[in-house]
């Protein structure tokens, strides 16, 4: 290839960085409609989610006694009411802030107990305990974090 002076001469790079912006531009110029961007299907479903969760800095000090955890339905007299024992695992007292959320038969949420606080007391149970708010919740959710 001959160049004269009149001719103008385009570096290799200067040319692929056109070219990128070039086939950029074409392609977002494609999405006219902006249509939203879907939701992505979760593997934890209503009926795996699990009843406690607990924030990711605990979860190797802490352990839930699953079977000793006691539920009582409410009934026209009373709110249903829970009891979950939690144990500290380390060496040191832990603070944690937990809430209670409920559920009506529909998997709905009818409410949440105020956060609290608990002091876990190193290596024993504490009882992390709440009522309901109304007589339609019939399932319950914790969710326990570290606290100050």
């Amino acid at each position: 290839m001959i160049f004269t002076k009149a001719s103008p001469r385009v570096s290799r790079p200067a040319a692929l960085v056109a070219l990128a912006a070039l086939a950029s531009a074409a392609l977002t110029g494609c999405d006219t409609t902006k249509a939203p961007y879907p939701g992505s299907p979760d593997a934890i479903t209503r009926a795996t989610y699990p009843d406690v969760t607990v924030d990711g800095s605990l979860e190797g000090t802490t352990a839930v006694d699953y079977p000793s955890i006691t539920f009582t339905p409410g009934t026209a007299d009373r709110p249903a009411s829970v009891n979950v024992p939690m144990r500290s695992r380390a060496d040191w007292d832990q603070v944690v802030m937990y809430q209670f959320r409920w559920f009506d038969a529909q998997g709905r949420q009818v409410g949440s107990s105020q956060w609290r606080k608990e002091v876990l007391p190193a290596r024993r149970n504490a009882q992390l305990t709440a009522n309901a708010l109304t007589s339609a919740a019939i399932a319950w959710r914790l969710d326990v974090q570290r606290g100050q």
